[in-house]
């Protein structure tokens, strides 16, 4: 019989109800009462809120212990990090053009799947959860379903600079791109077609 091994977990349903009964006192702006302060021990994991809430005490917001690592089965530096809009997986593009699959609960390996040929520099969900974008060293920008299954792609947008962000917009019936080209471009989503191109940046 098999020992079984226990993963560690991190459940955010607690800190997520504690969040919104806090909402209407967050909004007025006052300074975090003591009892609210959060210590560097595990008892406090409970009172680890989002950082709009602790916006308050900017020293909370800074990251400066490392709570866990991971490692995937192809060792190459991470370009770029999206979350699902669960929570639930995360998915990171690395300098191979692949992309790997992250349980976020138990931050263990999923799955490798082979996306770009070039490096992945930019990943950005949609609002609703149900699509991907990923752009690529080489100006490729793809459109992934939910099930990692590729839908669609434009080829040598920007004029093949490096896609360095991403973003819905609020409807999900657009989307821009940022690259190395110092424009940001507005994509129509259904069409798939370029829409406008905003210049003006040095970089």
């Amino acid at each position: 019989m098999a020992d079984s091994q226990t993963r560690r977990a991190l459940d955010p349903s607690e800190e997520l109800m504690v969040e919104k009964m806090l909402r209407p006192w967050t909004r007025k702006k006052r300074l975090r009462e003591p009892p609210m302060a959060t210590l560097p021990h595990r008892d406090y994991a409970g009172r680890l809120m989002s950082p709009r809430v602790m916006a308050d005490v900017p020293r909370l917001l800074v990251c400066h212990t490392s709570c866990h690592t991971t490692m995937n089965k192809v060792r190459a530096p991470v370009n770029a990090l999206g979350w699902a809009r669960d929570g639930r997986r995360a998915i990171t593009g690395n300098q191979s053009g692949e992309f790997t699959l992250w349980n976020g609960l138990g931050f263990n390996f999923e799955g490798l799947i082979a996306a770009h040929t070039q490096p992945v520099r930019s990943l950005a969900w949609s609002r609703s959860g149900t699509t991907l974008l990923s752009g690529d060293a080489k100006g490729c920008i793809k459109y992934w379903e939910s099930t990692m299954t590729p839908v669609n792609e434009k080829e040598d947008t920007h004029g093949g600079q490096a896609i360095r962000g991403l973003k819905f917009a609020p409807s999900d019936a657009k989307f821009a791109s940022a690259a190395d080209d110092g424009t940001v471009r507005i994509w129509d989503w259904e069409l798939f077609q370029e829409e406008r191109v905003l210049a003006g940046h040095g970089w």
